[in-house]
């Protein structure tokens, strides 16, 4: 169960992001006036959702390194990786914060860029402590491969 400080703070990040994924609204809705042939069946403005799922992850002040970790093994459930490989995720909204309640840092990344998966799939397995393990992206690579959107505060 999360603690009360918990769920405050979490709020707060959760304007952020909101705040963020307005910003980028462009990459993934598009707005447009209706035809003629659409305004006489009953709407002024059609509004298309270029991408079906944003993930959003937020790192701590803790986290040191500036590259996506995707978790690559796991107790149960798909992982982040099998997801990116299946292409579950449209875009990742990842977020590194200065203090725990404010995104210093963030990347919007295009996880149906070509490259992506091979990059997932390419990256060294890292070990964790309590036996998952996961592997890293640099930011750089994403830049590569053209995959980044928008890389703010870094």
């Amino acid at each position: 169960m999360f603690s009360k400080e918990r769920m405050e703070t979490a709020a707060v990040l959760n304007d952020q992001i909101a705040e963020i994924l307005e910003w980028h609204k462009p990459e993934f809705v598009n707005l447009r006036f209706a035809t003629f042939e659409e305004d006489c069946s009953g709407f002024d403005v059609k509004v298309e959702l270029k991408n079906e799922y944003i993930a959003v992850r937020v790192r701590t002040p803790e986290c040191k390194y500036r590259d996506l970790t995707i978790r690559a093994t796991s107790g149960a459930g798909d992982t982040e990786e099998q997801k990116i490989i299946n292409g579950v995720v449209d875009l990742y909204l990842y977020c590194w914060t200065s203090s725990p309640t404010k995104i210093s840092e963030y990347v919007l990344v295009n996880m149906k860029q070509m490259g992506i998966v091979e990059a997932v799939r390419d990256s060294k397995l890292i070990k964790n402590n309590d036996g998952s393990a996961f592997k890293s992206i640099s930011i750089p690579t994403l830049k590569d491969i053209e995959a980044v959107i928008h890389h703010h505060g870094g």
